[in-house]
C-alpha cells in the first residue's frame, strides 16, 4: 500500500468542526409534497442520512473507546511532532525505538523474492529497499499519538467539510483520526520518504506476509522507475486524478504480485520456516479505515478494479504498455473506466470553465478550496444512498467534468458551503446525471425531499445542512450549506441560469 496513492487522503482533512444548521426564512418556494422516485420500487434497502448517521455514531463510539485506551497506555508525546509512521514527520530518534530490522533468514527471503518480482515486472530493483518490522503493539501506540494529539497534526483541507456537512462522515473525525484508523487496517507499506518497506508483525514472518512483501517491492520498483518517483505523479493532482493514478499504481502491484503463486515462488515458500498465521491489527480491536462509507468503496476499487484495468493494458501491450502509462498516467477516473476514452485521451472539461459559471452563480469574497471529484467518486456517491450500483454507474457514466468548491467562511461568517457543479457529455447523459442526483437526494432524505414549482430544484433540509439538487443547462448542481438562506440564494440564481449549448468549448464567458 502506497501512503500517497489513495484518493481519500485528498478528502480526509478538516480545519474545524461544523456548526449547527442555521434556520432562516426560505428564499425559494418549495412544494409541500415530498418527491417520489421513479426508481423507488427497485431500491434495495436505501441508506438515508439518518441511517448512515446511526452507523457513524456506532463507529464513533469505538474511536472514543480507543482514545480512552490510548490515554492509559500510549505514553508521553515525544519532543518533536506527533508520531507518524506513514509520512515520517517525527524525528528518526523518536521513530527508531518502534522499528527493528529483519533477520538473516528473512533478508534472504526478501532478496530472492525481489529477484522473482523484478523478473516478472521486467524492471530492475536496485538497490533493494530496507525492510523493517513494527509490532502490532508499537503500531497501535503510534496510532494513539495521532488520536491524542490531532490538534498538532497539519495537512488540513476544507474539502473534508463537504462530506461532513452532508453527514457522510462524523463531525468529530479529523485527518489524524483517519491516520490512526489507517494504522489499524494495514499489514505493511512502502514509504516514499524513506524508501523503506515496513511490515506489521514479528519474525519469523506469518504466511500472509509473503504476498504483501511482493506487493510492496513492486511499489519500490515503480518508485525507482519513475524519474520523480511515485510521489511526483500526485503533485498538484485533483481528487479525480489521484483516483486514476491509484488505480494504476495499485492495479500494477496486484497484477504483478500474482507471481507469488508461481512454481519458483512456491519453492521459495517451502524453503522458509514460517511463523504463526497471525491477524491484522483491525481484527484485534475492530478499528479500520473502512469506518468512512465512501472510503471503503474507493479503497476496494483501486485494488480490484485497478487490477482489472492494468490486466487489460498488459494483455494489450505487455508490461511496456503499463510502463508507458506510469510515465503518462490517465487524466481522470473516466479514462480508467472507459478504455475508448483513454485511447482517445478524451480530456475532462476544463474545471476553470466550470469555475467561471460557478462564479456567476455565487461569488463571495473568500476563495474556496476546489478540486475535481470525477466519475468514479460520483458513481460511489450516488450508490451510497440508492444501493443500486449499476444504476449509479449508469448515471455517472456520462460525466464530462466537475468542480467541487468548498467555503468554510462565507462573507466573513462561519458557514460551510459547498457547490458541486457537474457537466455531462451530451443531453441524454445530462438527463441521466440529473436524475441520478435526484434519486440520491430522495433516498438520502428518506423520501422527504421536495421540488420547487418549476421542478428543476429538489430540496432537503438535513440536520447538518440544507441540500439542493438543481438542474441547469447541460449541468447539474449539488448545493450544500449550513445556512438555509445561502442554499436558497444559490438555488434561486441557478434557476435563472441560461448557459449557451457547449459553452465550455467556447472561449467566451458563460452567459446568464
Amino acid at each position: 500500500m502506497n501512503t500517497r496513492t489513495t484518493a481519500w487522503l485528498t478528502l480526509a482533512a478538516a480545519l474545524l468542526a461544523l456548526l449547527g444548521a442555521a434556520c432562516s426564512a426560505p428564499a425559494v418556494e418549495w412544494s409541500s409534497a415530498p418527491a417520489v422516485s421513479d426508481w423507488v420500487g427497485s431500491f434495495r434497502a436505501p441508506l438515508s442520512a439518518e441511517s448512515v448517521e446511526r452507523i457513524l455514531n456506532q463507529q464513533h463510539e469505538a474511536v472514543l473507546k480507543e482514545r480512552t485506551w490510548c490515554r492509559a497506555n500510549a505514553g508521553l508525546l515525544p519532543d518533536g511532532p506527533p508520531l507518524s509512521v506513514f509520512n515520517e514527520e517525527a524525528s528518526a530518534r523518536d521513530l527508531a525505538r518502534f522499528f527493528e530490522p529483519i533477520g538473516e533468514a528473512e533478508l534472504q527471503l526478501v532478496g530472492e523474492l525481489a529477484e522473482i518480482v523484478a523478473r516478472e515486472r521486467e524492471l530492475p530493483l536496485n538497490p533493494l529497499p530496507e525492510v523493517r518490522l513494527i509490532s502490532h503493539e508499537h503500531l497501535r501506540t503510534v496510532a494513539c499519538h495521532a488520536l491524542l494529539h490531532e490538534d498538532q497534526i497539519g495537512g488540513a483541507s476544507d474539502l473534508w467539510l463537504f462530506e461532513r456537512a452532508l453527514g457522510i462522515n462524523h463531525q468529530d473525525w479529523t485527518p489524524s483520526v483517519f491516520a490512526a484508523l489507517w494504522a489499524y487496517g494495514v499489514g505493511g507499506w512502502y514509504s516514499l520518504d524513506t524508501k523503506t518497506v515496513t511490515l506489521v508483525g514479528g519474525q519469523p514472518f506469518a504466511p500472509l506476509t509473503f504476498n504483501l512483501i511482493a506487493h510492496e517491492l513492486i511499489h519500490a520498483i515503480q518508485d525507482q522507475y519513475l524519474e520523480d518517483g511515485i510521489g511526483g505523479l500526485y503533485e498538484e493532482a485533483t481528487n479525480d486524478q489521484a483516483t486514476a493514478i491509484a488505480w494504476l499504481i495499485e492495479g500494477d502491484a496486484v497484477t504483478a504480485d500474482s507471481v507469488t503463486s508461481s512454481a519458483e515462488a512456491m519453492e521459495l515458500v517451502n524453503s522458509y520456516q514460517w511463523g504463526p498465521q497471525g491477524t491484522w491489527t483491525a481484527d484485534r480491536n475492530g478499528l479500520s479505515p473502512y469506518i468512512a462509507p465512501l472510503f471503503g468503496q474507493g479503497f476496494d476499487s483501486q485494488y480490484s478494479d485497478g487490477a482489472e484495468y492494468v490486466g487489460r493494458q498488459k494483455e494489450a501491450g505487455g508490461w511496456q504498455r503499463v510502463n508507458e502509462l506510469l510515465a503518462d498516467p490517465p487524466q481522470s477516473s473516466e479514462q480508467v473506466m472507459h478504455p475508448e476514452k483513454l485511447a482517445a485521451r478524451e480530456p475532462p472539461i476544463d474545471p476553470e470553465r466550470l469555475a467561471e459559471l460557478r462564479r456567476r452563480v455565487f461569488g463571495p469574497r473568500e476563495e474556496p478550496s476546489t478540486t475535481t471529484m470525477g466519475e468514479s467518486y460520483l458513481g460511489n456517491f450516488l450508490g451510497l444512498a440508492t444501493q443500486q450500483p449499476q444504476r449509479s454507474a449508469q448515471a455517472a457514466a456520462g460525466w464530462g467534468g466537475d468542480e467541487l468548491a468548498v467555503w468554510s467562511m462565507v462573507d466573513g461568517r462561519r458557514d460551510t458551503t459547498a457547490i458541486w457543479v457537474l457537466a455531462f457529455d451530451n443531453e441524454s447523459e445530462h438527463r441521466e446525471g440529473v436524475e441520478g442526483l435526484r434519486e440520491w437526494l430522495i433516498a438520502w432524505s428518506g423520501r422527504t425531499a421536495v421540488y420547487d414549482p418549476s421542478r428543476r430544484a429538489l430540496a432537503y433540509d438535513g440536520q447538518s445542512a440544507a441540500i439542493r439538487v438543481v438542474e441547469a443547462a447541460q449541468t447539474a448542481w449539488l448545493v450544500v450549506s449550513e445556512d438555509r438562506a445561502t442554499a436558497d440564494q444559490i438555488t434561486r440564481n441557478l434557476l435563472r441560469l441560461n448557459a449557451a449549448p457547449n459553452w465550455w468549448n467556447s472561449p467566451s464567458t458563460p452567459r446568464e
